[in-house]
Parts: C-alpha cells; structure tokens; sequence
C-alpha cells in the first residue's frame, strides 16, 4: 500500500509516497468515510444559502485530503493506494460522484461507504446545517489523529510488520511470505503487479495451505530469489520452489 501526497509540487514529477508497511484497512477506512461525507455533503437538499455556502466548502476540503491535485493522472491521483486486490473496489468507491451509484454494488467498500453515508445523513438531518456541516467536518479533518512511524535503511520493514500483527489473528506462514516477497521486489526495484497477478490473484487467504505455498514460490522464482536462507521460521513445501 502507497500514500501519495502531491501537495503542491511540480506536477512534472510524481507524488510524495510512503509504502505503508501496517495499517491498510484504517487508512482505507478513513478514506472511505471521507469520501461518504463529502458527497453527503454534495448531495444535501437546503434551501439555505449558507448551509449551501457550507456544504461546498467543506466539501472541496475534504477531496483535498482524498485526491491529489488535478494533473495527475492514474495511481498518483489518489492520496491512497491500496495493495492489488482492493484496487478496483477503492477506485469504484473512490470515483463516484453520486451517493446513488453505489447503491447496488455488491463490494465490502462500497457497502462501507453505504453505511458512513447513512450514518452522516442521519447526524446531519434537516435543521442547523450551516452549523453541523463544518462541526462534522472538523471533526474528520481536524480532530483524527495517527501516529506515523517512518523507518530509516537500518530498519527491516517485514520484521515488523510481523511484530505488530503479532497479537491479533495469527498469520499464515504463507501470508507471511507473501509479505516478504512482495517486499523483495520493492527493495530490488521491480514491479509486482504482473507477478502478483498471474501467481496470487486467487482468493489467497482460502487457499489450502499447499496451493498458497506453491503460489508463494513461483512468485520468488519469476525474480531468481533463493528462498533456501530465508530466515523467520519460514518453512515452504519443497515442489513450492523446486
């Protein structure tokens, strides 16, 4: 997962990225319910001009915290971007300019996005919009906070990774090679995405145990990494990477 932050630089150049190495569903999260109230926002029937004035103020405060400025194109338009399997749903979530759109969509993100919407919507209700409007606001882009770790070179990203999800659900060796390799390709400057698509674009997590740690080392094999001084505990079938 990538953080991108244009800000105000040279749209010449690519955004400002950070690889985020642990929290994915919050900062999707986050992401996602600032999007369901900027188009509540967008969507409100007033006849108050400054609950109208509000709304669009408001409004184009939030995008600002979902989307980079307008020139970029692709990824880099988005403040985040998630790993490869959530990446359609987000965009779907993400690009939608009417609250209706996503009203049949059958994804975990457009049902979340569903939901914040109708929670806003019902905070909000009809009186005093001028007032809940901006408070609700603030409350999101002001009042939110999270902790940023940024490591340095000495670091090792994947260690911990493991460390911190070490007392929540238990990861599958699988999984945790997974990790590590997509990993690999990062620190060598490859790209994963062809990869990780002819290889682990399955349902990963419910694979059998065999047919994830098969996937896990052709992956390693379409970069030529040895897998044989892995460290970690890791210990894969040997037809995995024979």
């Amino acid at each position: 997962m990538e953080l991108e932050d244009g800000g105000k630089q040279d749209l010449a150049r690519a955004p400002n990225r950070r690889e985020v190495i642990d929290g994915q569903q919050r900062l999707t999260t986050l992401q996602i319910m600032l999007q369901a109230a900027k188009l509540a926002f967008g969507s409100l029937t007033t006849i108050s001009e400054m609950a109208v004035k509000a709304a669009a103020i408001e409004g184009s405060r939030l995008e600002a915290l979902t989307a980079n400025p307008p020139g970029y194109e692709d990824a880099e338009k988005y403040k985040v971007w998630p790993t490869n399997e959530d990446r359609a749903a987000f965009q779907q979530v993400m690009d939608a300019r009417e609250p209706g759109s996503l009203a049949n969509a059958e994804t975990r993100m457009a049902q979340a996005f569903c939901y914040f919407l109708e929670s806003i919507r019902e905070w909000l209700g009809a009186d005093q919009l001028e007032q809940r409007i901006p408070a609700l606001s603030s409350a999101l882009k002001d009042h939110l906070r999270l902790i940023v770790l940024d490591l340095d070179e000495s670091d090792e990203p994947q260690a911990i990774f493991e460390t911190l999800n070490a007392h929540g659900t238990p990861l599958l060796p699988a999984d945790l090679m997974k990790n590590w390799l997509l990993w690999q390709f990062a620190r060598r400057g490859h790209d994963a995405e062809q990869p990780y698509t002819q290889y682990l674009s399955f349902e990963f997590d419910l694979a059998p145990i065999e047919v994830a740690e098969c996937a896990v080392g052709l992956l390693a094999r379409s970069i030529e990494l040895d897998l044989s001084g892995v460290g970690h505990g890791y210990q894969l079938l040997d037809f995995a990477y024979a």
